[in-house]
């Protein structure tokens, strides 16, 4: 009883409250891998191994046809439920990614870095101007003839909007 205490006790109590769900999730999924481990390498092919070197039963017999037919179902079993297992590492191990990037502060970093891109792009946008040359990627860079405060016109009669040029994000800013 008190080993269930102290493992609730270990998930429970992450260094970051966000990551309580992942935690759990993580866990179940933990639970899951050590107990198909456990079935996979206890089966009956792993006594026949212990016996048999090379892990065949060969040779005559009444009962060797039954004994290879039980080998064989035996490691489909083994097949299936490595496929399986397959699928928990992989979620596995994309749930410690997140856990990982929430516990460093990676997130917040991207988040706040996003925050400041946002804000030079509506800056940039107040201050282009008349004359001023539209940086949109190509190799001829247009001139701005017309702007306002959501829209500008280029030299050869194409409109942008502001979203256009920097983002619905950056826009919504303006």
């Amino acid at each position: 009883m008190q080993d269930i205490f102290k493992q609730l006790g270990e998930i429970l109590t992450p260094e970051n409250p966000e990551t309580l769900p992942l935690r759990m999730e993580l866990h179940d999924i933990n639970k899951k891998i050590e107990s198909l481990e456990r079935q996979q390498n206890g089966g009956y092919t792993a006594q026949v191994t212990k016996s048999f070197h090379l892990g065949m039963v060969g040779g005559s017999g009444r009962n060797t046809h039954r004994l290879n037919k039980r080998r064989a179902n035996e490691l489909d079993r083994t097949i299936d439920s490595a496929v399986i297992l397959t699928g928990l590492y992989g979620k596995r191990s994309g749930l410690e990614r997140q856990i990982k990037y929430i516990e460093s502060g990676q997130r917040e970093r991207d988040q706040q870095k996003k925050q400041t891109d946002t804000e030079l792009r509506a800056e940039y946008w107040k201050r282009l101007k008349v004359g001023d040359k539209l940086i949109i990627g190509g190799s001829n860079e247009p001139i701005i003839t017309k702007k306002n405060a959501k829209s500008c016109e280029t030299g050869s009669g194409c409109k942008w909007t502001a979203a256009e040029i920097i983002g619905k994000k950056a826009a919504a800013l303006l």
